[in-house]
């Protein structure tokens, strides 16, 4: 199965190597690469046809106007398989086609596949999760964004050029509205690249407050003629991850996203069953998983917090982890719970047994994921 990822560059220059690289990093290496400048200010164009005259696998086109292939990528490569929409100044995660690979073979009426994505600022840091939570949905018109689209290739005419009336969602609504007609849509509760938020990203510049209320309407427009045309409810979006949409969680860490190799990790929460774990286990079928088990040669510890038996077990066990094994990696997510005071006990409860012994950070998205190593606690925690 070959990939064809598929990016516009409009001044974006200084990311261009970054994001090649990203490509040379795949895991999996059937892939080409359809680039385009859309008319920049900078060396933009230079840059990509250095690399297409290096590399046989990366293809320069040239549009006859502006935007041309950001709204009809498909029409810069009606040959291929497989379509990755890629950002001009985002980076995959090694193994972000070896995954899609897996379910595009395992699920032959999945006709787009989806995942999470962390963003992150231009230092390099991390700014925080982006989670969408597609449980109670049927189909796209739920309005939710899809990360890192793959789609197959079977829809090759059709112009999803909005023209001017379209400000805020682009052809992204219009687009996956559209092609879900045609298959299933996979959404994979996983990280598999890293989103760039600079000051002209799209969701700084245009989801604000004041303009909300205009992007409402918008998207209500567009639903009303998507449902105009359809005539019937479709439900699209395929359910299979849908048990471990939470339990998923502390695999948004940024580092492990970012693996491009197998790994021995440890899952460890009360709050999960047989059949869950089986799911989380397909999920991550690129490492190697298991729950609730000590090895001194993980080289992950992941926790899901979710009740106060959770909290009984990260006390109970969290030295194990470290027990002569300094370069585990512990990641601790306290996830949010229908009874706000309970999860603001179990927060306070994890973070200060943490603090005691171990340093910590965490970033907060609605929940809280806690990167924790071992620490010197006299040396650290000297008041």
């Amino acid at each position: 199965m070959k990939f064809t990822f598929v990016t516009s560059f409009y001044n974006t220059e200084k990311y261009i190597q970054g994001l090649y690289e990203s490509l040379l990093s795949q895991t999996y290496t059937n892939w080409d690469w359809v680039v385009t400048d859309d008319f920049s200010d900078d060396n933009t164009k230079e840059k990509l046809l250095g690399i297409c005259s290096k590399d046989r696998k990366v293809k320069y086109v040239e549009q006859s106007k502006k935007k041309e292939m950001f709204f009809n990528p498909h029409w810069f490569c009606k040959d291929s398989e497989i379509i990755v929409e890629l950002g001009s100044d985002d980076l995959l995660s090694p193994k972000a086609l070896e995954v899609y690979l897996y379910y595009f073979n395992k699920f032959p009426e999945v006709i787009m596949i989806s995942c999470r994505a962390n963003s992150f600022l231009d230092d390099g840091s991390w700014n925080n999760f982006e989670v969408r939570n597609f449980k109670n949905c049927k189909n796209l018109l739920c309005g939710n964004i899809l990360y890192l689209k793959a789609w197959r290739n079977i829809i090759k005419d059709i112009d999803y050029n909005p023209g001017d009336w379209m400000e805020f969602f682009y052809n992204d609504l219009v687009f996956n509205t559209h092609l879900e007609e045609h298959g299933k849509v996979l959404i994979l509760p996983r990280p598999l690249y890293k989103y760039r938020y600079t000051p002209t990203s799209i969701s700084r510049k245009l989801y604000t407050m004041e303009k909300l209320e205009n992007m409402m309407s918008e998207n209500r427009n567009i639903i009303s003629m998507v449902k105009e045309r359809r005539g019937e409810e479709l439900e699209t979006i395929h359910p299979y991850f849908n048990e471990v949409v939470d339990l998923s969680l502390p695999f948004m860490d940024v580092d492990f996203s970012m693996l491009d190799r197998q790994e021995r990790i440890g899952y460890f929460t009360t709050s999960i069953n047989e059949n869950k774990f089986k799911l989380i286990k397909e999920l991550v079928f690129d490492q190697d998983v298991y729950l609730n088990k000590f090895d001194q040669e993980y080289e992950w510890g992941f926790y899901y917090i979710k009740t106060m038996t959770d909290v009984a077990l990260l006390k109970s066990t969290i030295h194990k982890l470290f027990d002569n094994n300094s370069k585990c990696k512990v990641r601790v997510l306290v996830d949010k719970n229908d009874d706000v005071l309970l999860h603001e006990k179990i927060f306070k409860d994890v973070s200060n047994f943490l603090v005691q012994k171990y340093f910590y950070n965490y970033n907060c998205f609605g929940f809280c994921l806690l990167s924790v190593k071992l620490q010197d606690y006299e040396k650290n925690y000297i008041n």
